[in-house]
């Protein structure tokens, strides 16, 4: 059913009337007094649906945009706990590819962190033609992004390779800070049950 499909998008009822597109931007923009030409393939999205700010889950925005004929677009929902590997499940995504959309079957995933920033994705997909396509990305840049207050993303703008092909592309990992919190933060409000006198 409708709240089924929403749970299982990776935000809930926030997906409801979302939609994700690729697309070419063209134009000029002005950052500190320079200009420059943009001509890029990438993704875009619309998010109108309802979402409790406080209450975001684990989860992965990933895009790869290897130009017209070749883009790629995920959202995976994240198990802080799972061993890395199986830590991330395919929730949705799709490949454009030579102008045909094809949904992504099946995902596997292995991401490598420093620290808590993703700097490293190994991506073996599957396409509902049954095309396998197979990506490695590593980051140039990454940079914290606090797009809530209750919540975290790490940006990380990658470097794709699929076979002799270059791409660029934004990856997006929320991280909810009251999951952070309780996973890993202040060990201490459970005293005195860690501690011995």
């Amino acid at each position: 059913d409708e709240h089924a499909q929403a749970d299982g998008s990776g935000m809930g009822q926030a997906y409801k009337g979302h939609f994700d597109l690729t697309g070419r931007v063209t134009g000029t923009v002005k950052i500190r007094g320079r200009e420059f030409a943009v001509d890029r393939i990438d993704r875009m999205d619309h998010s109108w649906g309802p979402r409790d700010e406080r209450n975001f889950p684990y989860m992965n925005s990933i895009s790869a945009e290897f130009g017209e004929d070749l883009a790629y677009h995920l959202i995976t929902k994240i198990d802080r706990n799972a061993p890395n590997g199986s830590d991330q499940s395919l929730a949705h995504g799709y490949v454009l590819t030579d102008g045909e959309v094809r949904g992504i079957v099946h995902m596997d995933l292995v991401t490598i962190r420093s620290g808590i920033i993703p700097v490293s994705m190994s991506m073996r997909l599957v396409d509902s033609a049954g095309e396998e396509h197979l990506l490695h990305g590593t980051a140039d840049i990454g940079a914290p992004w606090d797009s809530y207050p209750a919540n975290v993303t790490w940006m990380s703008l990658m470097r794709w390779q699929r076979g002799d092909r270059t791409a660029h592309g934004v990856v997006q990992e929320h991280h909810p800070l009251r999951l952070e919190t309780a996973k890993s933060g202040r060990w201490w409000t459970d005293w005195p049950s860690h501690i011995t006198t």
